[in-house]
């Protein structure tokens, strides 16, 4: 499938704002992309699927899970709604034919991140996070710092995720600490 392909099938299977806020991401991958001389079709793609399962209820992720013989890690069970990432990426590959790891990584991944991502995995996550739909605090800031220093932007991103999910009483899943800690290990070296 090319990606215009991909792209009406996203819009086919997500509501008219989640499919705006996939083209968002998209658009943001992109240029994040050229700007980091990282391939440019693989993050289109990457970015305007990240979402596909965001619409996919808890019932349905856990048998997609079982179909294709995943484990739910606990803290992803009790979160449903990190289960989009790894659901959206078993779809991608298995309904869409996407077999390349990079792009499903970071489709995985775009939710909580993880410890050594690969740059595709960080520029949908970041795109994700700063992408032109999204207002709240610090965010322009954020948007400056992702074209100066991938590393960095997520950070600051992941901390803002962090605390709010604290402040929502909510578990923080471990491959958000593994990757910030990795990020500031790697930034301060």
């Amino acid at each position: 499938m090319d990606y215009l392909e991909i792209r009406e099938k996203v819009r086919q299977n997500v509501s008219e704002t989640r499919f705006l806020h996939s083209q968002n991401v998209s658009d943001v991958a992109r240029e994040l992309a050229a700007h980091y001389h990282a391939d440019l079709g693989k993050a289109e793609i990457a970015g305007i699927l990240h979402d596909y399962a965001k619409n996919i209820n808890k019932e349905q992720s856990i048998e997609i899970f079982k179909k294709f013989g995943l484990v739910i890690d606990d803290i992803t069970l009790n979160n449903p709604k990190l289960l989009h990432g790894p659901v959206g990426a078993c779809l991608a590959q298995y309904e869409l034919g996407i077999v390349d790891t990079e792009i499903l990584d970071a489709i995985w991944f775009h939710t909580t991140a993880k410890s050594n991502m690969n740059l595709l995995t960080k520029i949908v996550y970041i795109a994700d996070f700063i992408e032109i739909g999204k207002q709240q605090e610090g965010i322009e800031g954020i948007r400056a710092l992702a074209y100066k220093d991938i590393d960095s932007a997520i950070i600051a991103a992941l901390n803002i995720v962090i605390f709010r999910t604290i402040n929502k009483g909510l578990l923080v899943h471990p491959d958000s600490i593994h990757a910030r800690n990795y990020l500031i290990m790697v930034c301060d070296k």
